[in-house]
């Protein structure tokens, strides 16, 4: 089961907090492991995930404005097809390394496109 299915199932028992945990408790009963930690016990998202991370930006289509920087460990499966076609979008990798390079090389890029447009791209919330 899913994040999504796992919400859906169990709309409405549960607070937000409630529902994080109830998710997992989960997991845990069942033995499921992805989005939390590599084998090393390091969660995806921590700056020393020694896994490959992939830093991309999301371009229109149609203008080739950057929509968006962002870091993805699977660059692969992060967006939907309908997720792009709905911002007429697509993805292009720019640079493969460790977390914090790629976490860093992101906020670069958000501030460099700042500082040339005086706006953060359209789907960087808050500059990130």
């Amino acid at each position: 089961m899913t994040w999504n299915e796992f919400q859906a199932v169990n709309k409405g028992k549960y607070t937000k907090l409630e529902m994080s945990e109830a998710w997992v408790q989960y997991k845990h009963a069942n033995g499921i492991t992805f989005g939390t930690t590599t084998p090393n016990g390091v969660h995806g998202n921590s700056l020393s995930n020694p896994n490959t991370n992939y830093g991309y930006q999301l371009v229109d289509n149609s203008t080739g404005e950057i929509l968006k920087y962002g870091e993805t460990l699977y660059p692969d499966t992060r967006y939907s097809k309908t997720y792009l076609e709905s911002n007429n979008a697509h993805m292009e990798v720019l640079i493969e390394g460790t977390k914090y390079d790629v976490h860093m090389w992101q906020r670069q890029q958000i501030l460099n496109y700042y500082d040339i447009h005086m706006e953060f791209p359209s789907l960087n919330v808050n500059g990130w």
